[in-house]
């Protein structure tokens, strides 16, 4: 009897080891379910200025609609779904992360519990109470998390998700005609 409740209790250890050590996988939003209010405000110098690599351009949006809007808080993510979300291999999320590390945009820290290991991350970007204090910013692109959460950002290729940034960092805005055409 007793072997047989230490076998029990080993089996379901290794159980919740295999269920709690898992990253936690994410699955694109539906159509309806997106949210077309939620954005996070990108530095244009980090597009136009730091020289970064297609693969890092391509993590760095998913890194900012992941973290927090109103703090810089840590924040978790698995490699896995970083690479699930931006459409690009671990391998390149692993030297993208070191290469935006390089460049201060991001800092990043091991975390252990027991036997499980993972990361924690902080990710430079405007927040809200740095929008709210200047108005209008025009020294940031507004990038839409609906992009990213209903899978439009993985599915593009990679010169594809350059592009988009940097003419989304290049063009100018007239707000008077965009305001007039939105009725704001």
């Amino acid at each position: 009897i007793l072997s047989q409740k230490e076998e029990t209790k080993k089996q379901q250890k290794e159980v919740f080891r295999q269920v709690y050590n898992r990253p936690k996988e994410k699955a694109f939003s539906d159509i309806d379910q997106l949210n077309m209010d939620s954005f996070r405000a990108i530095p244009k110098s980090v597009i136009l200025d730091y020289g970064l690599s297609k693969a890092a351009l391509a993590i760095y949006p998913v890194l900012c609609a992941k973290a927090d809007f109103e703090k810089n808080n840590s924040f978790q993510i698995s490699q896995e779904n970083i690479a699930f979300y931006s459409g690009v291999s671990e391998s390149k999320v692993r030297r993208a992360i070191a290469e935006l590390e390089g460049a201060r945009l991001l800092s990043k820290e091991k975390i252990t519990e027991g036997t499980r290991h993972f990361y924690v991350y902080k990710v430079t970007f405007y927040r809200r109470p740095e929008l709210e204090a200047n108005e209008q910013r025009g020294d940031a692109i507004y990038f839409y998390n609906c992009i990213i959460d209903n899978g439009i950002w993985a599915n593009l290729p990679l010169g594809a998700k350059a592009i988009y940034l940097f003419l989304r960092a290049e063009a100018k805005q007239d707000l008077d005609i965009y305001s007039e055409i939105e009725g704001i």
